[in-house]
């Protein structure tokens, strides 16, 4: 389902640059998708105070470090575009950010795919 949304975004953005599909393209598009598990930590200091006798002294307590591991998916997808005839990359763009289902969405597929090939045509 995923690689289907990928290659129409892909296509439909081509489309639009003037590029169409044909059964013996000069242009081929190849697809790389790399997922890599990752690990983040947030650390935050927890302080306790509190407020004492009758002149109103400040006590400060102790703070408490406070650490969170924090486990999620960095997914890249590379686009290369060859020259059939010659067997050569013309052309390469990648993008990454972190796999939650709302990012496999058709529309967030498509604003990536539209990002990733902003660049294409080269000038």
């Amino acid at each position: 389902m995923v690689k289907t949304r990928l290659l129409n975004s892909i296509s439909s953005n081509l489309t639009s640059k003037g590029l169409t599909e044909s059964p013996n393209p000069d242009l081929l598009v190849d697809l790389a998708i790399k997922t890599e598990k990752k690990k983040d930590y947030s650390n935050t200091n927890v302080n306790l105070s509190t407020v004492w006798g009758k002149k109103w002294r400040f006590r400060t307590g102790v703070g408490k470090p406070y650490s969170k591991q924090i486990n999620y998916t960095e997914g890249t997808l590379i686009i290369h575009l060859v020259d059939r005839a010659k067997d050569v990359l013309v052309w390469k763009g990648s993008g990454s950010g972190i796999v939650k289902e709302e990012s496999l969405k058709k529309e967030n597929i498509a604003m990536g795919i539209n990002k990733i090939l902003e660049s294409y045509p080269p000038q």
